[in-house]
């Protein structure tokens, strides 16, 4: 089947991409749904993009990372947010 996209917003140094790096956690989704899965993380805590999947970006990220994407679609995507700042105020 297609490629199901997963995007992770709000992800940070210390716990998504670490664990992204050091373990196989969020592969275990794909086994789940039996279809190839394309995670993208996406925030302004990431550190050093390690691979092209991720995304080291200011608020407002979600917006940031879409803009430039139009292949995904909600068709194709499923977003998760973590850490996702909802209800700080910030000028964005």
């Amino acid at each position: 089947g297609a490629v199901v996209h997963v995007v992770v917003l709000g992800a940070t140094a210390r716990a998504e991409q670490r664990i992204w790096a050091e373990t196989s956690y969020w592969q275990e989704l794909q086994k789940l749904l039996g279809r190839q899965v394309r995670f993208e993380f996406v925030g302004p805590e990431l550190g050093p993009a390690e691979s092209e999947n991720m995304h080291p970006c200011p608020p407002p990220c979600a917006k940031t990372f879409f803009d430039g994407r139009p292949e995904l679609t909600p068709e194709n995507t499923i977003c998760a947010v973590f850490n996702g700042g909802f209800g700080n105020f910030v000028d964005s």
